[in-house]
């Protein structure tokens, strides 16, 4: 099977992941019809990953447990992580088990498999004890927990909720959220939509109670596709 029907398999598998959730979670719509539309995009060609993540040695029992798992989808979500090209989402930080524990993958979006302007659909692999600070960005963004367990917060002050395999949390655009592991670490299915290009920015506590400063990070997509 080539790479163009594996990724179209993977995107409908999320897309036929979400149908299910539609009557319960309205909210999840707009990333359904926009995987829709990606299964028209044309094939593209994903980068190789660098050989020094050791993050990555997770991934392998995530996907046993991803195909072990009784669901439709979990062969098709699962085959296509080896085709990719993997990435440290940022790759600059001196936080160094933050930067190395924090990998994507695309399989739709200006790196992936499928090219598509407006949708991207990722990997996102957190490796254990992963605190992914308060953060936002103007796409709209879904997360779909396909192994393991994460907590995700929404707002600055929000609660950290715990999410596992099979849930879906919506972000809208602009909203901050956090993400944290535990002791295990997690694989989640990230889409994005809108404009899935823009720039990323993390909070961090300012002097004044009760108030934060907002400074862009950048996003290792960038060094990746550049590379």
């Amino acid at each position: 099977m080539g790479k163009k029907n594996t990724a179209n398999r993977f995107l409908k598998a999320v897309r036929d992941a979400l149908l299910d959730k539609l009557d319960t979670q309205p909210s999840v719509a707009p990333f359904v019809s926009a995987l829709d539309d990606a299964l028209k995009a044309k094939l593209g060609k994903s980068p190789k990953s660098p050989d020094d993540l050791a993050a990555l040695a997770h991934l392998s029992p995530l996907l046993d447990d991803i195909r072990d798992g009784a669901t439709t989808y979990g062969d098709a979500i699962a085959k296509v992580a080896s085709a990719v090209g993997w990435y440290s989402c940022y790759p600059d930080l001196a936080d160094r088990h933050l930067a190395d524990g924090m990998l994507a993958a695309h399989v739709c979006g200006p790196a992936g498999i499928v090219q598509h302007p407006e949708c991207m659909a990722t990997y996102f692999l957190l490796a254990p004890e992963i605190d992914y600070p308060l953060h936002d960005h103007r796409a709209d963004e879904l997360y779909f927990v396909a192994s393991g367990n994460v907590a995700i917060s929404t707002g600055l002050d929000g609660d950290l909720i715990p999410r596992t395999t099979g849930d879906a949390v919506v972000v809208p655009s602009g909203m901050p959220h956090r993400l944290k592991t535990t002791e295990t670490p997690a694989l989640l299915l990230a889409l994005w939509i809108g404009e899935i290009t823009c720039p990323v920015f993390w909070y961090e506590k300012a002097e004044a109670p009760d108030t934060w400063r907002r400074y862009h990070q950048r996003r290792g997509m960038e060094a990746f596709l550049a590379a």
